[in-house]
């Protein structure tokens, strides 16, 4: 018996001339199935059958400065900040880059990532992969690609990187259309280190808004982007004194080929070409006058002076509003714009309502350089905080006389909840308890008796109501946004037990009940009453007594109003609406009212008008 091939068994016997051919995708069951058809006497050799092929050691290219193209399924050792060409395109993928290291350095031993074109679709857009693109960064074993790379000629399932038991960094070509290069010859340089010389052979990662100086000429790189934006990625340009230079210079101490400048999809690749007088990198054409780029702790902004900030960080403006750059709607409208100027006047990009007062008319300009966001405080009143991603927070100051204003949304019985929450010390634990958010800009609320709900930045400026319309979110603090949407979520899918009833609430826009939200957000009851009742007097003397800031107090009015919608002649007060109570005097027998519309409004009537106007009061105790 010989094998021939992988599937196939010859079996010769002494007696026959030709020899009788079985086919079968196992050698094992081949041999037992057909060995009770097989008499006579017969030959039989065993070529290699039992030897199981050793595992081939990866290859180690941690130590070499050239380009290696990669074998499909072959392991190869690399470093942390490894560089790969994909496609046939010129992209480049760094592993060392900004967006990429942390998943490395998070990869646990035996966990991998999969590395390719984006699943459904393909897009047109051109840079290296974001971080937050890998939302499913810790689950590195599910089936397709976790990191979509922006290239058609990159393949859905293209590279992979793996952390082996040994903790060695390993790459694999996944059987890719176009292939994979190693490319160790590629180096991103530190441009804030000041000036150094390009070492021929080397391509350096720039970016547009470099000097270079070739021979003693600078070049500046920005004013060669018009010339890069009618290239593919991959395509180059020479510059040098020679008939074939794409850049022509007449000195004659450039050379002839003296610089190679590829397009690249994180700015340029530049390599000297063994060029006489070399080429140096001089360093950058800054739009900034300070750098708060690597700021740990919360550091206020100097008026009037343009400052780099952390692409990842906070604003609070005028100790007032915050913007979280983590959000991708803010950055859509810079990338659209350029540049935005933030204040109260009509004339400014992004007009910030009268609410937040405390926001300069002209406060702030944020301006797009590359990859830098450059952030300039115009001498506001009130200033601008930068807030790094270790500081933030879901709420700012001690939360004991919240500050928010209901948007378009119909949630007046949850805002109201979530102020009178605020004027009770213990329920104000509640509420900063509730929030937590972590360093991708996701917030995680807790309510009671419910799974943590997460919420996104992209999720926290509005959502849809049941009939598909965009109601537009709470004015406040990043936290209020969060509760607001987690509720809203919470009540699209949940079913829950209210009293002995299981009832199914509709989406937050369709109105509620004061003792319900309260109660679902922290598990404490409410006892209701009527403002007309003959002891009422008596309760509110009680509650005063006992001190406010022990009571969770909300109210409504009714259904229809006297008054047109309003319950009031003044229209202070609409109709089927909610408020929170602020205070309560019995001496002179007025009472706070707190609408959600604008909660640094207090509306003071007589214990009698509140009796008139009103017609459910909710009292609980935290």
């Amino acid at each position: 018996m010989r094998i021939n091939g992988i599937n196939t068994i010859n079996i010769y016997s002494t007696d026959l001339n030709k020899p009788k051919t079985v086919q079968n995708k196992s050698i094992d069951n081949t041999i037992q199935q057909s060995s009770n058809n097989i008499t006579g006497n017969y030959n039989v050799a065993f070529c290699g059958l039992f030897n199981r092929k050793k595992e081939e050691p990866p290859i180690d290219v941690r130590n070499l400065w050239a380009t290696v193209p990669m074998k499909p399924q072959k392991s190869y050792l690399i470093n942390p900040n490894s560089k790969f060409e994909m496609g046939n395109c010129g992209y480049i993928l760094d592993l060392g880059s900004r967006e990429l290291f942390p998943l490395i350095s998070r990869l646990k031993n035996g966990q991998e990532i999969i590395i390719g074109r984006e699943q459904f679709g393909i897009t047109t857009k051109e840079k290296t992969i974001p971080i937050e693109e890998a939302k499913q960064m810790l689950d590195f074993q599910k089936a397709g690609s976790n990191l979509p790379v922006m290239d058609t000629t990159i393949s859905r399932k293209h590279l992979k990187i793996l952390k082996d038991k040994k903790g060695q960094l390993l790459a694999q070509d996944l059987n890719s259309m176009n292939g994979t290069k190693i490319c160790q010859n590629i180096c991103r340089p530190d441009i804030h280190k000041g000036r150094f010389k390009l070492q021929p052979g080397i391509r350096y990662i720039l970016p547009y808004k470099s000097i270079l100086s070739i021979a003693d000429e600078p070049v500046i790189l920005g004013e060669l982007k018009n010339k890069f934006n009618k290239l593919n990625i991959g395509d180059s340009l020479i510059v040098g004194t020679g008939s074939k230079s794409d850049i022509k210079y007449t000195k004659n101490t450039i050379s002839n080929s003296h610089l190679k400048l590829t397009k690249h999809n994180d700015g340029l690749l530049v390599e000297d070409l063994h060029s006489t007088n070399g080429t140096n990198f001089l360093g950058v054409i800054k739009k900034y006058q300070a750098d708060y780029s690597n700021i740990i702790e919360e550091t206020p902004l100097l008026g009037n002076i343009a400052t780099k900030v952390p692409n990842d960080c906070q604003l609070y403006i005028g100790g007032d509003l915050t913007i979280d750059f983590r959000n991708p709607n803010i950055l859509k409208e810079l990338d659209k714009k350029g540049k935005i100027t933030i204040g109260r006047y009509a004339g400014n990009d992004i007009v910030v309502p009268e609410f937040y007062n405390k926001v300069s008319r002209n406060h702030l300009i944020i301006e797009k350089d590359d990859n830098d966001i450059i952030v300039t405080d115009l001498s506001s009143t009130n200033g601008t905080n930068i807030v790094p991603k270790n500081k933030i927070r879901p709420f700012y100051g001690d939360l004991s006389d919240l500050e928010l204003k209901q948007g378009n949304i119909g949630d007046c019985y949850l805002l109201s909840t979530i102020y009178a929450m605020s004027r009770n010390s213990n329920a104000r634990e509640y509420l900063k308890e509730m929030v937590r958010v972590d360093s991708d800009g996701k917030y995680f609320v807790k309510f009671y008796n419910v799974p943590e709900i997460t919420v996104l930045p992209d999720e926290m400026d509005w959502q849809e109501n049941s009939k598909g319309e965009r109601k537009y979110s709470v004015l406040g603090d990043l936290g209020i946004k969060a509760i607001e949407r987690a509720y809203g979520k919470m009540l699209k899918s949940d079913l829950w037990l209210a009293g002995s009833c299981l009832t199914l609430h509709g989406p937050l826009d369709d109105g509620g009940a004061v003792d319900t939200a309260l109660y679902k957000l922290t598990g404490i009851k409410s006892k209701r009453y009527n403002p007309k009742h003959k002891y009422m007097d008596k309760i509110l003397t009680q509650i005063a007594n006992t001190g406010i800031s022990n009571h969770i107090i909300t109210c409504t009015t009714p259904n229809k109003g006297k008054f047109g919608k309003y319950m009031d002649p003044y229209h202070i007060f609409p109709n089927n609406h909610a408020y929170s109570v602020k205070y309560i005097d019995p001496y002179s027998k007025f009472i706070g009212i707190i609408n959600p519309h604008n909660t640094r409004i207090v509306h003071n009537i007589s214990w009698d008008d509140f009796k008139e106007y009103f017609d459910n009061f909710y009292d609980a105790m935290a």
